[in-house]
């Protein structure tokens, strides 16, 4: 079960904590993804972190340098997002992209997820290196929800029929099969089988956008399968 200490990314007390960091150093290039409850808020977008600070609901200037998690964050969603700041508990973000989740011992909250690993730091807290991935959906109180990707190839034909693997990620960020996923393409559905295969035949040539989703797990990134 998951516990509040789970819940403070860093912090015995405050989920997405911001607290004070060192100089800044130079940006790097990431990459950010955002999952609604029932929606994708934001598709996977790179972003480069830049000097200076982001200072936000409060935050004091200088205490969440923008090289850091919360500059990429910022830079990726415009800075359309919202949180409460205290001194004695920092900065808990409690809205994105007009979607508000805010920790409740029955509720939802924002989590916090980085190369597929729940973030053990704060977003300010929280260096980056080139080539990072970083996710935010609502997690759960009570209990865990972990992220999940479709394996597919580029491209396919329209003569044979191609494959496509989901799976989820353990608290670890190591991939497992993920059966009993649902896999869409917009106009219908599949289910994937104990291993997380699913076999597609498509009839007509043009790119295919598949997403995977099951209860307990947080929707997949769209891929794309370009059929010729």
């Amino acid at each position: 079960m998951l516990t509040r200490r789970t819940l403070a990314l860093g912090s015995a007390t405050v989920a997405l904590l911001i607290t004070p960091a060192g100089a800044l150093a130079a940006g790097t290039t990431v990459t950010v993804r955002v999952e609604g409850a029932k929606r994708t808020l934001l598709a996977t977008k790179a972003v480069h972190t830049h000097a200076g600070s982001i200072t936000k609901d409060g935050a004091p200037k200088g205490s969440c340098p923008a090289t850091n998690a919360v500059g990429a964050f910022n830079s990726a969603t415009r800075g359309n997002w919202a949180g409460t700041y205290s001194s004695g508990l920092g900065l808990e973000v409690t809205k994105i992209l007009g979607e508000r989740h805010v920790y409740s011992p029955n509720g939802f909250y924002w989590g916090f997820w980085i190369n597929n690993k729940f973030a053990s730091q704060g977003i300010c807290q929280q260096t980056l290196k080139k080539g990072d991935h970083l996710l935010f959906a609502p997690a759960p109180a009570k209990g865990m929800v972990h992220p999940t990707a479709i394996r597919a190839p580029r491209t396919a034909s329209t003569t044979s029929a191609f494959k496509l693997r989901v799976v989820s990620y353990t608290d670890a960020g190591k991939a497992k099969p993920l059966g009993k996923a649902r896999v869409s393409d917009g106009k219908s559905t599949a289910i994937s089988n104990a291993n997380g295969y699913i076999t597609v035949h498509a009839q007509s040539a043009g790119k295919y956008h598949f997403t995977a989703s099951e209860k307990g797990y947080i929707r997949s990134a769209a891929v794309t399968v370009k059929v010729s």
